[in-house]
């Protein structure tokens, strides 16, 4: 079944999907350890700042 709303953990999920993307498309310039650093620094201040 679907819904008609959108979740955090959909948010969540889809933030992966779209970091992997990206790991993809940048090649050698950006690791994907530094984009899931950037990731993880992103959802936290947004837990801080709620």
């Amino acid at each position: 079944k679907g819904r008609d709303y959108a979740i955090d953990q959909d948010l969540a999920d889809l933030a992966v999907v779209t970091y992997a993307h990206r790991i993809r498309l940048r090649g050698g310039g950006v690791t994907a350890q530094e984009l899931v650093s950037d990731l993880a620094v992103r959802e936290l201040r947004r837990i801080r700042h709620g």
